[in-house]
């Protein structure tokens, strides 16, 4: 191997280390200060009865404001295969933690951009944990719903949540 090779190797080392430690560090920023025109419709997955799921419309901020618990909120599109892969995923996850856990799904082709660079969505689906308007972990991909359930079971419980 070349010294030049080795040099461009090390370079694209570098940049993956410093893109993944700026997408961990996203997860730790708080987000409630987000400005009134940023408001999003969202769609909240709530169980019901029966155990059916359906999506009820609502906004992102107060969803942000006045849930309890853990918020899971899903950026997703509609064209986006991975997306529409991940919905009955997130309704799984729902019917396990129907009062502990509120889920929302926010339509990023419906949005401005500003909403996305100020929430910092750079590929979907961008699913996002928060608790008391703090994001406090999350993931970019399809994941199945028994992954979206270890990764909710690391984020710890804030004391009123207990």
């Amino acid at each position: 191997m070349s010294f030049s090779t080795l040099v461009r190797l090390m370079i694209v080392v570098l940049f993956l280390a410093l893109l993944f430690s700026s997408a961990t560090n996203r997860s730790r920023q708080t987000l409630i200060d987000v400005p009134a025109e940023l408001n999003a419709p969202a769609e909240r997955l709530v169980v019901q009865p029966d155990g059916s799921v359906i999506h009820e419309r609502t906004h992102f901020r107060e969803v942000m404001a006045n849930a309890e618990g853990i918020v899971v909120v899903d950026f997703w599109a509609s064209w986006c295969g991975p997306c529409m892969m991940m919905g009955p995923e997130l309704e799984k996850v729902a019917k396990t933690h129907p009062s502990d856990v509120t889920i929302i799904k926010v339509e990023m082709d419906a949005q401005t951009e500003a909403f996305a660079r100020h929430f910092e969505v750079g590929g979907i689906p961008d699913v996002r944990f928060f608790q008391k308007g703090k994001a406090v972990g999350g993931f970019v991909g399809f994941h199945r719903a028994d992954e979206i359930e270890k990764l909710l079971t690391s984020v710890p419980q804030s004391p009123e949540n207990r």
